[in-house]
C-alpha cells in the first residue's frame, strides 16, 4: 500500500483498532463490507440494521470506499463529516506488533446494543484484504455527533476476534443467483425456528407476491427493504400481506418496503396485521419503520392490531385506505384483556379515503381505538379522512384510556364525521397542532376527562358548507360532563359553537384563546368552576350561516337545563377578556353576552372582570323589516350577571332601530345585571352595583317649562314619509321627549333620533294617540333627525315637545336609588327640598311635575346611588 486509506464511519469515543486472531475463523456468509487499495470496485454492498429513514438505504451493486460513509449514516440522513487522524503503525506503537504486518485481515461494521451486545457486519471471504507495513498510517472519517443508533466502531481484524453475538442476514431478490433466496418465504425457513441471536432478512428491490408470516416461532426477525419504493409486498388474493402473530415479546420490526393490497373480499387484503395467538403474554416490542401500506378493500385495515399489550412503535410511514369500513391504524382487542399499553407514532401519515357510502360499520377512521390505552403519544403525525370516518376515534370501546399524547398533527377532514373524537380517554394532551375541517357540519373534537389543548389550531371553513346547511351541530370543541378541560394559547373556530360544554362540566380553565363561530363563541349549558381568562370570544355571521332555524349570534351564551337531569349554572367567570357579536343578516340580533338562566344562589352570578363587550348590527331596515337588535349584556333572570371593570358597547347600523342597549334587563323583575366602574351609556334596567354604589347629585340648569311644540312646530304630514332635519330646536336639559297628533285617530309611528348624555346615538319610537300628548322613554342631550309618518287622513300635523321626564346620567337599580329631589324656582337663591316625583328606573329617568309643574328657569338638584 502506497497511502492512507479514508473509512467513514459515525465517531465513538471507543473507537479502536482490534488485533486479529493468528488463525481467523471461517467467515459465515452475510453482510459484507469490502474495502481495497486504490479504490477497487467489490461485487455488491449491502445495507441494513441501521434504521434507515424512508427513501435513505438504496441497493448498491458496487461500491468503493464511500460505502462506509454511506453506512455510516443515521436516520436523520445528514452527511459524514470528515475528521482526520494518523497512528502510525509500528512495532512500538501498533496492537499488531510482533504480528507479520503482511498478514491479510478484514474490515468490519461493529455497533453496541442497549443489552450490551454488539452488531458486527463482517466481510466476504476471498474478495479482497488490507496488508500493513511498518510507517504506513490508517487514516478515518466520523461524524461530528454520535447518531441515534449508537456507536460504531470500526475494527481492522480477523472476523472472529469479537466472540460476540452478531446480527445474521439473509439477502433476497426475485431474480435468480443473486441474493440468497429468491421468496421472503424462503429466507424465513432457512432461519428456522425460534431463534435467539438477532436475524435480518435484506429484501431488495422487485415486488414479492405472497403472504409473509412471522408466527409464534419467528420472533427476533426484521424484514427489512433496501428501497422503500423499490421493494414491494403484494398482498395474494384473500390474504394479509404481513402478519405477525404468538405471543410475548416478539422483536420483530418491518422496515423500508412498501405493502400493497388489492383484494375485492371484505375483511380481507390487510396490511399489516398484529394479533395474538396462543396461550401466553400479549404480544409486544414491535415496530413498524419507514413503511408505505396502501388498502383497496372493505374492512382492509392499513394495520391491524389485535391484543397487543406493550411496546407498537410505528415511525416514518404511510398508510393509506381508500374503502369504506377499512381504518388506516386500528387497535382491538377483547374485553377481557388487559390496557393496550406504550403505543408510539412518530412522523407518520394516517389516510382514511372510504368514500361517502353510510351504514352500519362503514366508517373509515385514520386511527381508531377499540378498547382502553394506557399510554400513547402520536407525534409529527398527518391525518386524513375523506369520506364517513374520523382522524382520531377512541369511540365507547376505548372508554378508560388513561393518557393520550397528540403533537406537532396535522388533520385534514374532507368527510361529514367529527375530526378526533376523544370521549373515551380521561388524559389526553394535544399541543401543537393544526385541525382543519374542510367538510364537516359536525363537531371537530369531542373532549373527555382531563383534555388539555395547548398551541393548536382547530377550524371549520366555512366555505365549505356553502350554500347554507339545514344542520347546525357543529363545534370546534364539545365536552359533554367532561371535566378538567384545559384550553391555552388555541384557535378555536366553527360554524356553530366554538366552544360548547354542556351537562355539567366542571374545573374547566380556558387562557389566552382565541373562540370564534358564527352563532356561539361559547356556549355553556350549567358547569361549575369554570373560568376564562384574556380570550377573545366572537359570534359573528360572518363566519357561515345556517339555513334552517338558525339562532342569534352570541359571543357568550349561558343557560341551563330543563330536560332531565336537570342542571343550573355554577361558578363561571370572565377577566380581560373581548367578547363580540355581530349579525349581518335579516331578523338576527346580536347579543354579547346573554345570560339565559342565572347560577344557582350559592355560587353567585356570572362575573365578567376587566372584560370588552360588544354587540353589532350591519343590516339597515331597508334589508330587514324585522328589524334586528344589537344588545352588548342581556340577563334574562334576576342576579344574573356582575360586571366588574371593562366596557359595554352597542352599535346598530339602523338609526331607526331603537331596541338597541349596551345592558338590557330582560328579567321583568328587579336588577339582573350589576356593574362597577364599567363604561356603558344605553341600558334599559334597572342595573345595579356589585359593590357600593356611587353617590351622586345632579344639576339640571334653567330647564324649560314642558312644550308641546318645544322641538318642532306643528308640521303637515304628506303623503309620503318626511325626514326633517333642520328647524329643529335642541332639548334646554337632558330630558325625555313627546308627540303629538291634531286628530283623533292617528297612531303612526314618529322616530326620533339624537344622542343621549354620552354622546351616544340614541332613538326613540313613539307612537302617536291622537290629539292625546304621547310621552317618550328616552332622555336626549340632543336631536339630530326626525321622521314624520306618512299621513293616514288629509289634514294632519304632528309636533314634538317635552316633558317633565329627566334624565339621570347614570342608571340606578330601583326607584329607592333617587334619595332627593331639589329645586330652585327661577326667582329663588337656593335649592328647597320637594317630594321626589316618579321614577323610572328602566331608563333612569325622575318624573319631576308630578306635584309641581315646572316652571320656565327652574333648576333641579337630585341625589341618587348610581350604578357605573
Amino acid at each position: 500500500m502506497n497511502g492512507p486509506i479514508n473509512i467513514g464511519c459515525p465517531r465513538s469515543e471507543g473507537f479502536r483498532v482490534a488485533k486479529p486472531r493468528r488463525r481467523p475463523a471461517p467467515r459465515r456468509p452475510g453482510m459484507h463490507l469490502i474495502l481495497r487499495p486504490g479504490g477497487a470496485q467489490p461485487t455488491r454492498c449491502q445495507q441494513a440494521q441501521h434504521g434507515y429513514g424512508p427513501g435513505q438505504a438504496r441497493r448498491h451493486r458496487a461500491c468503493s470506499l464511500a460505502c462506509l460513509h454511506r453506512v455510516a449514516k443515521d436516520v436523520s440522513g445528514r452527511p459524514v463529516v470528515s475528521r482526520r487522524a494518523s497512528s502510525p503503525l509500528s512495532k512500538k506503537n501498533s496492537r499488531f506488533s510482533g504480528k507479520r504486518l503482511d498478514q491479510p485481515v478484514s474490515t468490519v461494521l461493529e455497533y453496541p446494543e442497549a443489552d450490551g451486545r454488539h452488531r458486527a457486519v463482517p466481510a466476504d471471504t476471498g474478495i479482497g484484504s488490507l496488508s500493513f507495513s511498518q510507517g504506513v498510517a490508517l487514516m478515518f472519517s466520523s461524524r461530528s455527533s454520535v447518531p441515534a443508533v449508537g456507536l460504531c466502531l470500526l475494527a481492522v481484524f480477523a472476523p472472529s476476534v469479537l466472540g460476540q453475538p452478531t446480527t445474521q442476514t439473509r439477502t433476497v431478490d426475485p431474480e435468480s443467483g443473486r441474493a440468497d433466496h429468491q421468496t421472503i418465504a424462503g429466507a424465513l425457513s432457512f432461519i428456522g425456528n425460534s431463534p435467539t441471536a438477532k436475524w435480518t432478512v435484506l429484501i431488495y428491490a422487485g415486488t414479492y407476491t405472497e403472504e409473509v408470516v412471522l408466527d409464534d416461532s419467528k420472533e427476533n426477525i426484521d424484514l427489512v427493504g433496501a428501497d422503500r419504493d423499490a421493494v414491494i409486498i403484494q398482498a395474494p388474493a384473500n390474504k394479509d400481506a404481513i402478519t405477525i402473530k404468538g405471543v410475548g415479546a416478539r422483536n420483530n420490526s418491518i422496515r423500508n418496503l412498501t405493502i400493497l393490497t388489492n383484494d375485492s373480499t371484505a375483511d380481507e387484503g390487510r396490511g399489516i396485521v398484529i394479533k395474538k395467538e396462543g396461550t401466553g403474554d400479549n404480544l409486544s416490542n414491535i415496530t413498524i419503520d419507514g413503511v408505505a401500506i396502501k388498502t383497496q378493500a372493505h374492512g382492509s385495515n392499513g394495520i391491524d392490531v389485535q391484543y397487543l399489550e406493550d411496546g407498537l412503535t410505528i415511525r416514518n410511514c404511510r398508510v393509506e385506505t381508500i374503502s369504506t369500513g377499512s381504518h388506516a391504524l386500528l387497535l382491538r382487542a377483547s374485553s377481557g384483556m388487559d390496557e393496550i399499553r406504550n403505543l408510539q407514532v412518530f412522523n407518520s401519515q394516517f389516510l382514511a379515503r372510504g368514500g361517502s357510502s353510510g351504514g352500519i360499520n362503514n366508517d373509515s377512521d385514520a386511527i381508531r381505538v377499540d378498547h382502553p390505552l394506557l399510554y400513547g403519544v402520536i407525534q409529527d403525525a398527518y391525518l386524513q379522512t375523506d369520506g364517513l370516518g374520523l382522524a382520531i376515534n377512541l369511540e365507547s370501546g376505548a372508554d378508560g384510556t388513561q393518557y393520550l399524547g397528540l403533537e406537532h398533527i396535522t388533520v385534514r377532514n374532507f368527510g361529514a364525521f367529527p375530526m378526533l373524537d376523544l370521549r373515551g380517554s380521561t388524559r389526553t394532551r394535544l399541543a401543537n397542532s393544526d385541525l382543519l375541517d374542510a367538510d364537516s357540519p359536525y363537531t371537530c373534537v369531542y373532549v373527555g376527562t382531563d383534555t388539555h389543548i395547548q398551541n393548536t389550531s382547530i377550524v371549520v371553513d366555512r366555505a365549505a358548507v356553502d350554500p347554507p346547511i339545514a344542520q347546525y351541530d357543529s363545534s370546534a370543541v364539545y365536552g359533554s360532563g367532561a371535566s378538567g378541560l384545559r384550553i391555552f394559547n388555541s384557535c378555536l373556530q366553527a360554524l356553530q359553537w366554538g366552544l360548547r360544554l354542556d351537562n355539567n362540566c366542571t374545573d374547566v380553565v380556558v387562557s389566552n384563546s382565541e373562540m370564534i363561530s358564527s352563532h356561539y363563541g361559547v356556549f355553556l349549558e350549567c358547569g361549575d368552576n369554570i373560568r376564562f381568562e384574556n380570550c377573545t370570544i366572537i359570534g359573528d355571521s360572518a363566519n357561515g350561516k345556517l339555513a334552517t332555524s338558525p339562532p342569534e349570534y352570541h359571543g357568550v351564551f349561558i343557560d341551563d337545563k330543563d330536560s332531565t337531569p336537570t342542571c343550573e349554572p355554577g361558578s363561571i367567570s370572565f377577566t380581560g377578556c373581548t367578547i363580540r357579536a355581530a349579525s349581518h343578516e335579516e331578523n338576527l340580533d346580536a347579543r354579547g353576552v346573554y345570560v339565559k338562566a342565572s347560577p344557582a344562589s350559592s355560587d353567585g352570578p356570572v362575573v365578567f372582570k376587566d372584560c370588552n363587550i360588544s354587540a353589532r348590527v350591519t343590516v339597515t331596515d331597508a334589508q330587514d323589516a324585522d328589524q334586528a337588535r344589537a344588545f352588548g349584556v342581556v340577563a334574562d333572570e334576576a342576579d344574573a350577571v356582575n360586571l366588574d371593570g371593562g366596557s359595554i358597547a352597542s352599535f346598530d347600523r339602523d338609526e331607526r332601530e331603537s331596541v338597541q342597549f349596551d345592558v338590557y334587563n330582560n328579567s321583568g323583575g328587579g336588577p339582573a345585571v350589576k356593574t362597577s366602574g364599567v363604561k356603558f351609556s344605553r341600558w334599559k334596567g334597572p342595573v345595579s352595583a356589585t359593590l357600593q354604589p356611587a353617590s351622586m347629585t345632579q344639576r339640571l340648569i334653567n330647564v324649560a317649562a314642558v312644550s308641546n311644540t318645544a322641538i318642532l312646530a306643528a308640521t303637515a304630514l304628506t303623503a309620503s314619509e318626511q325626514t326633517i332635519t333642520t328647524g329643529i330646536t335642541q332639548p334646554d336639559a337632558y330630558r325625555v321627549l313627546s308627540v303629538k297628533g291634531n286628530q283623533g285617530g292617528m297612531t303612526q309611528n314618529v322616530i326620533l333620533i339624537g344622542t343621549n348624555f354620552a354622546n351616544e346615538r340614541i332613538t326613540d319610537v313613539i307612537a302617536l294617540n291622537g290629539t292625546t300628548l304621547a310621552s317618550g322613554v328616552k332622555p336626549f342631550k340632543t336631536v339630530s333627525k326626525i321622521i314624520l309618518p306618512a299621513q293616514s287622513a288629509p289634514g294632519q300635523t304632528v309636533s314634538i315637545g317635552n316633558t317633565a321626564k329627566l334624565g339621570l346620567y347614570f342608571a340606578v337599580g330601583a326607584g329607592a336609588d333617587v334619595l332627593q329631589q331639589a329645586r330652585k324656582a327661577s326667582a329663588a337663591t337656593s335649592y328647597t327640598l320637594e317630594p321626589i316625583g316618579s321614577v323610572d328606573a328602566m331608563y333612569a329617568t325622575v318624573d319631576v311635575g308630578v306635584t309641581t309643574p315646572i316652571t320656565a328657569g327652574d333648576s333641579f338638584e337630585i341625589a341618587y346611588l348610581a350604578s357605573r
